[in-house]
C-alpha cells in the first residue's frame, strides 16, 4: 500500500512537472535562429552580377537593394548583342551587357538575333549573319547565309551534303566514278542513265576497293579555289596533290590526303603550291617543265622592282619621284607600288600632292596606300600642339627664334625648314614661337588661267622693317630686326624663298627631274625691286642643270654669283612673277637723335 502511494506521488509528481514545462513553453514565445539577410547586388565583389548575397558581398560602385534581384528594374534580364562576334546572349543583366560593349534590349527575339544556316565551305553552323561573316573572315572563305533554314538538323545535313568523296555508280553497263560531294552524288539517282549510285567519302575514284574503270595516270591540273597542283585519273577526276615519287604508291591513290600531309619539297617533283608563301598552280613556261604533267608551282612574288627591292606577292610600298616622301619639288608625285601574281602594278596617287603615300610594316609584310593629304589649314595653326595632331592634319611645326642674329633659329633637318618666325608674323606672345607648314606641300597649277597658284603663293609674302638709330654725327647704327638686311645679311633672303617652296610650287627650286629654275620670287626695298647688286640667284646653275648636290646649308655664306642659263632670269632685268612675291623685305626708317 504504502509503495502504491509512493508511485503515485511519483505520478503526481511527473504530471505537475510537465505542466510546468507546458506553461513554460506558453508564456516563453519560441525564438528562431537568427535569419540570413540578402540583398540584391547589380555586382558582387567576385565581379558575379545580379546576385542575391549579403550585403557586405555588394560591390560598393554599384546598385544594390534588400530584395530580391527580380523585383529589381537594374537586374531585369534580356537579350545581349555583341555587334563584333555576331553572339546573342539571353537572360543577361542591362548592365552586364553594357560593360561587355554589348547592346542590350528586353526583346527576346531581336531581329540581329535571327539564325539560319552559315555554309563556309564544307562546313555549315546555325548561327547568326553577322556571326557568319565574322567566321568567313576568320578563314578566308565566302560566307552563304541561308536564312530560310530554321533548325539545325537541316543546317547539319547541308554540311553533310558537302563532303567530298568518291560517286560510285553504273552507266551504260559500266561501273564508274566521279569525284564529287554527297549531294552531287545524291542528284544522281534522278538521272535515267544512272543507278546504284553509292557516295564513299574520302575516297578517291582510283581506290581499288571501289573496283572502277578509273584509274591512275601520269596527268595533272589546277583547280579552282585551290592552291596546288593535282594529279588526274583516267577518267578526268582530281586525285591527290601531285608528288612524283608518289605516281606508282597504290596508297596514294586510294584515299585523299591532306594538304598539311602531302609534298612540301615543291620544284619539278611537287605540286604542294602555297599562295600565301608565294607560290600557286599554273602551266609550265619553257625551262619550267615539272617531272610529270604541265603544271608546277609558279613563283608569284616579285624581283628588282623598280626601287631594287623584292616583295612577296599581295604587298605594297611607296614611291617617291625624289626617293623621299617630304622631297615636294614642283611636280613630283607618290605613288603607290604592289606585287601581284608576279607582277608589279603601279598605281598613281592624286596629281598635284592631294594624296600622300604612307606605308607600314606587319610582321614584315609590307602595305601601302594613297591617302588625301591635310595640308589646307596648316599656315593657320598657332599652337605646335594643334599644329601636330596628325589625326586632323598633316603638318610640321618648325620652331624658331628671333633676334640677336640668329637668323636660322629653329632649323629642322634641311635649309628649306630653317624658316624664321618672323616672316610670318609669329612674333607675339599669343602664339608658340614658330610656323605650322605641311608636310608634303601641294602642287600648284601655275599654268592656264586663273590666278589661284598666285593667290596661294601670296599667303607667305611679308615684310620686315629694318630700325637704324642716327645721330647727328656719325653713320646710321641698326638697332632692331638688324638680321632682315640682306645688304649685309644675304641669308634672311633665303630664308624667304625657303618660306614660298613650304606650302606650294611657289618661288625658286628644282624640279622633280632635278632642273634649276630661278623663277617665281622678287625682292623690294621701300617698294622699289632690287637692282642687279641685290638679285638672289642663288642656285647658281647653267642652263638646263640639274640638281645634283645637298641642300645648301643656311648657316654659310651663300655665293649669289655666278652665271645663269637661259632658264634662268638675268641679273639685270627683274624675274618674271609666276607666283610668291616677298614684298618690303627691308624697308629703312631713321630715328635721329641728339648727340
Amino acid at each position: 500500500m504504502r509503495g502504491e502511494n509512493i508511485l503515485m506521488k511519483k505520478e503526481i509528481l511527473f504530471v505537475f512537472l510537465l505542466l510546468i514545462v507546458s506553461v513554460l513553453f506558453v508564456i516563453i514565445p519560441f525564438v528562431p535562429a537568427q535569419a540570413s539577410v540578402t540583398t540584391c547586388c547589380e555586382r558582387a565583389t567576385d565581379g558575379a552580377y545580379c546576385q542575391n548575397v549579403p550585403s557586405t558581398q555588394c560591390d560598393e560602385n554599384y546598385l544594390s537593394s534588400p530584395t530580391s534581384c527580380d523585383s529589381t528594374s537594374f537586374c531585369q534580364l534580356g537579350t545581349c548583342y555583341d555587334s563584333d562576334e555576331g553572339l546573342c546572349m539571353e537572360n543577361t543583366p542591362k548592365k552586364a551587357c553594357e560593360e561587355a560593349n554589348g547592346l542590350w534590349t528586353s526583346e527576346e527575339n531581336p531581329p540581329q538575333c535571327g539564325l539560319g544556316c552559315c555554309v563556309l565551305g564544307e562546313q555549315a553552323a546555325f548561327t547568326t549573319l553577322q556571326r557568319c561573316k565574322k567566321l568567313a573572315g576568320n578563314y578566308g572563305l565566302q560566307a552563304d547565309f541561308r536564312e530560310n533554314i530554321q533548325d539545325e538538323i537541316s543546317c547539319v545535313a547541308i554540311a553533310n551534303a558537302q563532303d567530298i568523296g568518291a560517286c560510285v555508280f553504273e552507266s551504260e553497263f559500266t561501273k564508274t566514278c566521279t569525284f564529287e560531294t554527297r549531294g552531287e552524288c545524291n542528284a544522281k539517282s534522278t538521272e535515267e542513265s544512272v543507278s546504284n549510285n553509292q557516295f564513299f567519302k574520302d575516297f578517291l575514284c582510283t581506290s581499288e576497293q571501289l573496283n572502277t574503270n578509273c584509274q591512275k595516270s601520269e596527268q595533272t591540273t589546277c583547280l579552282e579555289g585551290k592552291d596546288g597542283v593535282y594529279f588526274v585519273d583516267s577518267c578526268g577526276n582530281p586525285a591527290n596533290i601531285y608528288d612524283a615519287s608518289k605516281i606508282n604508291d597504290k596508297n596514294y591513290w586510294e584515299k585523299v590526303v591532306p594538304k598539311s600531309e602531302s609534298c612540301t619539297a615543291g620544284g619539278k617533283n611537287c605540286g604542294n603550291c602555297d599562295y600565301l608563301g608565294g607560290s600557286i598552280c599554273a602551266e609550265a613556261s619553257r625551262g619550267e617543265k615539272a617531272t610529270y604533267g604541265d603544271f608546277i608551282c609558279k613563283d608569284v612574288n616579285c624581283y628588282e622592282t623598280y626601287d631594287g627591292q623584292d616583295y612577296i606577292n599581295g604587298e605594297s610600298w611607296c614611291v617617291y619621284d625624289n626617293g623621299k616622301p617630304d622631297d615636294d619639288r614642283v611636280g613630283s608625285r607618290h605613288y603607290r607600288h604592289a606585287c601581284f601574281m608576279g607582277e608589279e602594278i603601279v598605281e598613281p596617287c592624286a596629281d598635284l600632292r592631294q594624296e600622300v603615300c604612307v606605308e607600314d610594316s606587319i610582321e614584315d609584310f609590307s602595305q601601302a596606300g594613297c591617302v588625301a593629304n591635310l595640308w589646307e589649314d596648316c599656315l593657320i595653326q598657332e599652337r605646335k600642339n594643334d599644329c601636330e595632331n596628325s589625326d586632323v592634319r598633316d603638318c610640321k611645326w618648325i620652331p624658331v627664334t628671333t633676334g640677336g642674329g640668329d637668323v636660322v633659329g629653329g632649323i629642322v633637318d634641311s635649309v628649306k625648314e630653317g624658316i624664321s618666325g618672323l616672316f610670318l608674323n609669329v612674333h607675339n606672345d599669343e602664339r608658340d614661337q614658330g610656323a605650322c607648314v605641311p608636310d608634303v606641300a601641294p602642287g600648284l597649277e601655275f599654268w592656264g588661267e586663273g590666278d589661284g597658284a598666285t593667290s596661294q603663293c601670296d599667303l607667305v609674302s611679308s615684310s620686315c622693317v629694318i630700325t637704324y638709330e642716327k645721330k647727328l654725327i656719325g653713320q646710321k647704327e641698326c638697332v632692331n630686326n638688324c638680321f632682315c638686311d640682306i645688304k649685309t645679311n644675304p641669308q634672311a633672303a633665303l630664308q624667304a624663298l625657303n618660306i614660298c617652296s613650304s606650302i606650294g610650287d611657289c618661288g625658286p627650286g628644282a624640279n622633280y627631274i632635278g632642273k634649276n629654275v630661278n623663277k617665281g620670287y622678287e625682292f623690294t626695298i621701300d617698294d622699289k625691286k632690287v637692282g642687279k647688286d641685290l638679285d638672289i640667284g642663288f642656285l647658281n646653275a647653267a642652263d638646263g642643270a640639274k640638281e645634283t648636290g645637298q641642300p645648301a646649308d643656311p648657316t654659310a655664306n651663300p655665293d649669289f654669283s655666278g652665271s645663269q642659263g637661259g632658264e634662268f632670269v638675268s641679273n639685270s632685268e627683274p624675274a618674271p612673277v609666276s607666283g610668291n612675291i616677298v614684298k618690303g623685305i627691308i624697308s629703312e626708317t631713321y630715328r635721329r637723335m641728339a648727340s
